[in-house]
């Protein structure tokens, strides 16, 4: 980050995004190890008791214009299709910026799954408060060190929503800012699928 950019940003309040803390690598390079079956099973089990858990939900991305903002959206649209209750379910982003549009593509492709982006405006996660009772869906696991630097002593806990996925344990959700239609429904798949896995394990 240039001086000018990182004083521009500390004289709005807000902390620059910088290489990942030490205490955190081990974490993000253990997640390898949940991709496989029985400890993915484990893990599965293990996220729905925190979900169950959690006082507010926020779905984490980078920008907040297509991941997170989908993933919050459909999981507030399927559980009340299951009849389940939540808590509040926001999404953010890692970026400072606010205020930017989904895409025309994510627009378009998450109509097809049921959910409404046509009026979202991104949100950054930098103005929060971040404590232990928050669950963060997180779709890159490299997020985590982010979220390390930006709130250290916070203790959120965190489901990373990709390991849920039945058809690809992948633990990231590879981001389709700038694809196309088809890379848009990929993403939304299988964050559709990760979803309603995390449903029916917590609320069976």
């Amino acid at each position: 980050m240039s001086a000018v950019l990182r004083s521009r940003t500390l004289a709005r309040g807000i902390k620059p995004l910088g290489p990942p803390p030490l205490r955190v690598i081990p974490r993000i390079i253990a997640l390898g190890f949940l991709s496989l079956r029985p400890f993915n099973t484990l893990y599965a089990m293990r996220s729905a008791r925190v979900l169950k858990n959690a006082r507010r939900i926020i779905a984490l991305c980078k920008g907040n214009t297509c991941r997170s903002p989908f993933l919050a959206g459909y999981l507030i649209r399927r559980a009340a299709e299951l009849g389940v209750s939540l808590p509040p379910v926001v999404s953010r982003g890692l970026l400072p910026q606010n205020g930017d549009p989904s895409s025309p593509a994510a627009v378009e492709t998450a109509r097809r799954f049921g959910v409404d982006l046509s009026t979202h405006a991104s949100c950054s996660i930098q103005q929060e408060t971040i404590g232990p009772s928050d669950v963060i869906l997180v779709v890159m696991p490299l997020h985590l060190a982010d979220l390390a630097r930006l709130f250290p002593g916070s203790k959120p806990k965190f489901i990373y929503i990709g390991l849920l996925d039945p058809a690809d344990h992948a633990p990231f959700v590879l981001d389709p800012y700038n694809g196309d239609a088809g890379t848009y429904h990929h993403t939304y798949q299988r964050l559709q699928r990760a979803v309603d896995r995390l449903l029916s394990e917590s609320y069976r």
